[in-house]
């Protein structure tokens, strides 16, 4: 987290790391106040928002094994978003000895720890 708990990876109602341009964009389109667009993005975004439907991993994996392309898309893109941070802190390290899954989708979903892994070459 930075200023507030937006930045980062996403989350599941919250969208992580966003183009500043984007949120221009999106209080204008949707007209939101400052506070409006406050709420928005951090209770209607992130996996709840990508997904529409929920921000529970478990949920969206059951989902994305029945064929809901947007739970799977969530997923995708959340373990992109990991990868990325995994990426950026190997370059600022300048290297890696050992990858550490923690906290509930770390240590019990081997779904998600493979599915972050797969893009780590």
């Amino acid at each position: 987290m930075g200023f507030t708990p937006l930045e980062g990876v996403v989350m599941g109602t919250r969208p992580g790391d966003i183009d500043a341009g984007a949120l221009i964009y999106l209080a204008k389109k949707l007209n939101l106040s400052p506070s409006e667009l406050d709420e928005f993005l951090n209770q209607k975004c992130g996996l709840f928002g990508l997904s529409g439907k929920t921000n529970d991993v478990r949920e969206l994996i059951a989902l994305s094994e029945k064929g809901d392309e947007n739970a799977k898309l969530a997923l995708e893109i959340f373990a992109y978003r990991v990868q990325k941070y995994i990426g950026a802190y190997f370059a600022a390290l300048g290297g890696l000895d050992l990858l550490i899954f923690t906290a509930a989708i770390g240590e019990r979903s081997a779904i998600i720890r493979n599915l972050i892994c797969q893009g780590l070459g």
